[in-house]
């Protein structure tokens, strides 16, 4: 049989009848599909979960229509938003919220799909409860709760036990979200803030503000100690008005007891951690969006075990040791140290100069160094650029006698650090501190105040540190705990490590120029020297006990000063017969010293000590190298200290002199022990004897009359109001330019006024304090070569109304002194206009922006960011003022000496418009015909004096 004879036959399929109960059923799943199209129809898509929770499907429908179209079929799927976790990194991508379907809310079989960013849950419709959810399943917990907890006081002080009592946590309403404080980011609705309870309790309105102190939100539970730390200070003390006497009472007495104990209080958990775990116990955690709660507030505290243990083993997975790395016995690499507040937190940088400047610093590290590349993570940016500055050292025979009693802990071949840039100077700086927690303070303190005076460090590493010194409180606060404790404990160790014996030592002391004789003993050659009229240097070399300094330039200076015994040199303050009570160091140092008035009579009448090479020069130093000790044992003290710091400052010391003075002073204890006992403090005895007499002499009280001042070139030219001297010689020189001391208000110094008569001159005009103060501005940031030809002219003209014989003065006159180092200079005699009357800020400002352009400059461009040359534009124009801000600054305390002239009558023209200005005596008339009227024009001044400022050197 053929095949295409063959023919199949298909049994058509019979057609089912439902039977009754299968008809119920199909009625049934028609009434719940038409609700879930309703709601799918209000909700214009997927309807939300709770929707379908809260969906009544078993309960009768009257609609019995049926034109419900037949596309709509019933969702089987609904939308979850994804959480994401606290744990997860920024860059990675968020946690899934994994949801247990069918044990969560009792469904029957369902698969949960993820797809992209949420998750889909297979539903079944008829098998949903009708049972209402909680908006909890979706989202964070809200409420409040105490902070206190029933363990607090056996990890816990009795101050930070109390001030956990007065706070709660919250989570933050609508209304708290709706209120905006300035300087702070916006708050969430549901983001966990602490408050006090008592200003909660009496706050009467939402708006009502918060008193300082009493809301904050932390961002993170490692910031909890911090903020609660800082509330019994900010805010219970001063801020909490509503606070009850008894609680405030409870604070007095806890603050009291805690300053009469000098025991310190100590746990088996550190503070900073049971505020972690404590938190965690309630359910807290973090958040990108600051703190939330993700447990149940009615359920009670979870074990503090069992969180410190979950703790630990996040700390451990983490890279950071138990108890913040403080105790454990292992150490983790530094480079996994990150806390969960230092991984979210983004990091703060400097500007991109110092950034710079910090890459090179990582790049360059050597074995020389103290800190490697791994350990940055650990420490902030200014701590690891500053211990970048540093090198080991050990210490030698100077550094152990040069410290006295503070020498206890130090011996011969004791590794410390030292400056590296430095350290082969005479300017060194060393430092040797006693324990690991000390390093801190070491290097903050003592270590960071040489790197801002060290000349040796290049002026772009100083700026790069000044600007991590600003950020480094808020970095510190990134880091991760007990990092900085870590890093410190391992430069510790490495330093340490370096520890030399004096046998070890002995080959490198024998090399240094130093080392003989540094030291011995006292012995009894030293009352040959006690005997001799005057111990000079080459006498002194010939007795080989006494330590001396082996430097030919050294020793070249000490016997320059020994035979230079000119009293008007300092005013006869060490004499011969004193050279064999002091030591090198003392006796070269009160050579460049003499004997100086008070500044206040009125107030003391005793005479002081003041530097001879910068007392009339207006040196802008600190220490300004005038002081006033009040008993001789004070004399010793100033020399070593601010004396000794303004020598090494002084721009008018000479240079040899200036290392002499520090070759001396390291063998200043070494000398003193080999000098008689005693002698020194005669020496001082006798000094101070010295100057009470100057004092009694001199006493300003007596010099009131005209007769005592003529000799010394001065004239009265007071009034009742004010009385006033001023030098006649030089009164033709604007006020700016005239050598210190040519005018004295009230009770004048006559000392001072014969040195201003000795350097007075009645056409010369100083410019050695315009100069410093150019010099100055301009040092590093441009070339000095350029300033010269033609931009420091410009500028004068710009600022002077284009007044060419007053610039070419000030211009040449200024070029003298930065290039030849001579401060005077003769004036044209075509200088006969008065000074200009104001600088605008906006001239002045014009004025140097074009100056900076075409000199190149690398400073800011910014009047305000240049002190110096702001100080130097403020003295070439006496009436430089900022009018924009509606505060002027009318003078410099220079030009109160102008302010006399016209006050007084100096000026002919204001005598004649000014009626009363002056009396008419017979003294005022003779010097108005002998002064110049031309010479003494000046600009109209206020008469507001300050009477505390009784006299001025000008």
């Amino acid at each position: 049989m053929d095949d295409d004879s063959v023919q199949i036959l298909e049994e058509e399929p019979a057609l089912r009848v439902r039977s009754d109960s299968e008809e119920i059923e199909y009625e049934e799943r028609k009434q719940r599909r038409r609700k879930i199209r309703r709601a799918a129809r209000r909700a214009k898509g997927y309807p939300s979960f709770l929707t379908l929770l809260t969906m009544n499907y078993n309960a009768g429908d009257q609609d019995t229509q049926e034109n419900v179209l037949d596309p709509y079929l019933i969702p089987s799927t609904v939308k979850i938003e994804p959480v994401i976790s606290s744990q997860a990194n920024q860059i990675e991508q968020p946690k899934r919220l994994r949801i247990d379907v069918n044990a969560k809310l009792g469904l029957k079989e369902g698969v949960a799909i993820k797809v992209d960013d949420s998750i889909m849950i297979d539903v079944h419709p008829d098998a949903i409860p009708s049972a209402l959810a909680s908006h909890r399943d979706e989202g964070w917990y809200e409420g409040v709760i105490s902070m206190a907890m029933p363990d607090d006081s056996f990890y816990l002080s009795p101050l930070q036990t109390w001030t956990r009592r007065q706070f709660e946590f919250f989570s933050a309403t609508v209304e708290d979200a709706s209120l905006l404080q300035a300087g702070r980011r916006a708050v969430t609705v549901g983001r966990v803030g602490i408050r006090c309870i008592h200003c909660k309790a009496a706050r009467r309105s939402v708006r009502d503000p918060w008193p300082i102190g009493a809301m904050s939100y932390p961002t993170n539970l490692s910031s909890l100690h911090t903020s609660c730390t800082q509330k019994p200070t900010l805010h219970f003390e001063q801020n909490c008005k509503y606070m009850s006497n008894d609680a405030r009472q409870e604070l007095a007495f806890i603050q009291l007891q805690s300053e009469l104990s000098s025991k310190r209080f100590k746990t088996a958990i550190p503070v900073p951690l049971y505020y972690i775990i404590a938190a965690k116990r309630i359910g807290l955690t973090d958040t990108d969006d600051g703190l939330r709660f993700e447990r149940d507030l009615s359920l009670g505290p979870l074990p503090l075990e069992t969180i410190r243990q979950q703790h630990q083993i996040l700390q451990h997975t983490t890279g950071v040791d138990d108890n913040d790395g403080l105790e454990s016995s292992t150490t983790a690499a530094p480079a996994k140290v990150v806390s969960s507040s230092a991984a979210t937190a983004a990091k703060i940088t400097a500007d991109e100069a110092s950034e710079r400047v910090l890459a090179q610093a990582i790049a360059d590290l050597d074995k020389s160094n103290l800190c490697t590349a791994e350990q940055k993570v650990l420490v902030t940016d200014f701590m690891f650029l500053t211990v970048r500055q540093m090198k080991i050292c050990n210490a030698l025979p100077s550094d152990v006698t040069s410290r006295g009693k503070r020498a206890k802990s130090v011996h011969v071949g004791l590794a410390g650090y030292s400056c590296r840039h430095c350290a082969d100077t005479m300017e060194y700086f060393r430092s040797y501190p006693s324990a690991a927690d000390n390093m801190v303070s070491s290097i903050m303190n003592s270590f960071w105040s040489h790197l801002q005076k060290c000349r040796y460090m290049p002026q772009a590493t100083k700026r790069a540190l000044s600007e991590y010194k600003r950020l480094h409180t808020r970095q510190l606060v990134q880091l991760p705990y007990g990092s900085q404790r870590k890093f410190m404990q391992d430069l510790w160790e490495r330093i340490r490590a370096e520890d030399k014996t004096e046998e070890e030592m002995a080959p490198i002391i024998a090399s240094l120029p130093l080392e003989q004789g540094l030291l011995s003993p006292p012995t009894s050659t030293t009352n040959a020297r006690l005997t001799a009229p005057i111990a000079t240097a080459s006498k002194i070399v010939k007795e080989s006990n006494y330590p001396t300094v082996d430097d030919q330039e050294t020793q070249t200076v000490l016997r320059s000063a020994e035979s230079d015994w000119d009293p008007a040199m300092n005013d006869c303050l060490i004499r011969p017969e004193d050279r064999s009570l002091v030591s090198d160091y003392v006796f070269l140092a009160m050579r460049q010293l003499k004997a100086v008035g008070p500044n206040n009579p009125t107030r003391s009448q005793l005479y002081g000590l003041s530097c001879i090479h910068c007392h009339d020069r207006e040196c802008q130093v600190s220490p300004s190298g005038r002081s006033y000790p009040s008993a001789p044992d004070n004399y010793a003290s100033a020399l070593n200290s601010s004396y000794y710091n303004h020598f090494l400052n002084c721009t008018y010391l000479p240079t040899d002199v200036k290392q002499a003075l520090v070759a001396t002073r390291k063998i200043h204890s070494v000398q003193c022990a080999s000098l008689q006992f005693g002698s020194q403090r005669k020496y001082f005895n006798r000094l101070f004897e010295r100057l009470q007499a100057f004092s009694s002499i001199n006493t300003v009280a007596e010099c009131q009359k005209v007769d005592d001042f003529s000799a010394h070139g001065f004239i009265d030219v007071s009034t009742k109001q004010q009385p006033c001297w001023i030098c006649q010689t030089c009164s033709g020189i604007p006020i700016a330019f005239r050598v210190p001391g040519s005018v004295w208000f009230q009770t004048p110094d006559p000392l001072a006024m014969q040195h201003h008569r000795k350097r007075c001159h009645s056409l010369k005009w100083d410019f050695s304090h315009a100069g410093n103060l150019l010099r100055e501005s301009i040092e590093g940031r441009c070339d000095t070569t350029k300033l010269f030809d033609g931009p420091l002219r410009k500028l004068l003209l710009s600022l002077f109304g284009d007044d060419t014989s007053l610039v070419d003065t000030l211009t040449k006159g200024l070029e003298s002194f930065i290039v030849n180092g001579n401060g005077l200079a003769d004036p044209p005699h075509a200088v006969r206009k008065p000074w200009p009357a104001k600088l605008n800020l906006s001239t002045v400002q014009a004025a140097f922006k074009v100056f900076a352009d075409e000199i190149q400059w690398t400073g800011s461009r910014h009047l305000a960011d240049q002190q110096k040359f702001g100080a130097f534009i403020k003295y070439l124009g006496p009436y430089f003022e900022i009018p924009s801000n509606g505060r002027c600054e009318e003078r410099m305390e220079v030009d109160n000496a102008e302010l006399m002239d016209n006050d007084f009558g100096l000026n002919s023209e204001e005598y004649d418009n000014n009626e009363g200005a002056a009396d008419d005596d017979e003294q005022n008339e003779q010097f108005i015909e002998e002064a110049s009227d031309e010479d003494m024009v000046q600009s109209e001044m206020s008469q507001d004096f300050n009477d505390d400022q009784s006299e001025m050197m000008l």
